[in-house]
């Protein structure tokens, strides 16, 4: 994130009442250079810095470690989200993580581990190389998988969809339509959000769906963003009306849960219908989910 785009948005969420923010990614610490320029901003804007997530993929050896976390250290970042679990041994040797956690002791950098209820698991398997999902399954049972959204706290939406697809039983879109007669409440959820690089302001319990930083503060208008309007007025069943009414939208025989549904009808707006619109942000997550 350019150091000029951010500092307005982090003029405007101060002005809102937020005093704190985490850096995310992506991994952060693939760019260093631009993580230290991030931290200097937020130093300058008096925004309070809690942790930069990492997943430890940056990791050489102790030598250059060191000189990283000096140097965050020195920037006003002081505490690293280390991410542990299967999604991220699928690409990341277990041996980097342990490395940037006694690493992080050695410099006096603070962690905060997500989370270490993963660890006695990987440990079982070959540190030093990844491990893919599949692995975890044949070792640790066929329940393994379905058992991650409750003990990692994973709201099922976005990539991980597809993950648990096969993993977890699915619900016919009429019954789930039938369960969600009111507005999303969860898309004003405002303790956590995130920002991105592109200015946008996205609801973090409704991925693809967001409104740009400096509308925040006031109505957003329907002509402006007509979806977010949509599903805070009729929620679910009138982003579906509309879709199948108007855009040809044919579900699937089944979904995970609601967010699965209305994640699909949103695709099939981006993708297959080719609409833009500021609240169907960003358009490389539909392209990716």
């Amino acid at each position: 994130m350019r150091p000029e785009a951010l500092r307005p948005m982090l003029l405007k969420v101060a002005d809102l009442g937020c005093s704190s923010m985490h850096i995310g990614g992506g991994e952060p610490l693939l760019d260093e250079d631009g993580l230290v320029a991030v931290l200097d901003v937020c130093r300058e804007c008096g925004m309070g810095i809690d942790y930069v997530e990492t997943n430890s993929s940056w990791y050489r050896d102790d030598e250059s470690a060191m000189r990283t976390l000096e140097r965050l250290l020195e920037h006003g970042g002081d505490t690293l989200l280390i991410s542990i679990s299967p999604f991220h041994s699928e690409y990341i040797p277990f041996r980097k993580v342990r490395a940037v956690l006694a690493t992080c002791r050695a410099t006096g950098m603070r962690t905060f581990p997500w989370t270490t209820e993963y660890v006695p698991e990987i440990s079982q398997l070959d540190e030093a190389k990844p491990h893919k999902l599949a692995e975890f399954k044949q070792h640790f049972g066929e329940d393994f998988l379905r058992t991650i959204p409750q003990r990692y706290s994973l709201n099922l939406n976005g990539r991980c969809l597809e993950t648990f697809r096969d993993e977890l039983p699915g619900i016919p879109p009429q019954r789930i339509l039938a369960e969600t007669r009111r507005p999303c409440s969860e898309m004003w959820q405002s303790s956590h959000f995130h920002i991105d690089l592109h200015g946008n302001y996205v609801l973090t319990s409704c991925v693809g769906l967001a409104c740009r930083a400096d509308d925040l503060g006031r109505p957003l208008a329907a002509q402006k963003y007509p979806w977010l309007n949509l599903l805070h007025n009729e929620g679910l069943a009138g982003l579906y009306q509309r879709a199948t009414d108007e855009y040809a939208f044919t579900p699937r025989p089944t979904y995970l849960n609601k967010c699965d549904l209305c994640q699909h009808i949103r695709q099939h707006l981006v993708i297959d219908r080719g609409i833009s619109s500021p609240d169907l942000q960003p358009v490389g997550f539909y392209r990716e989910a």
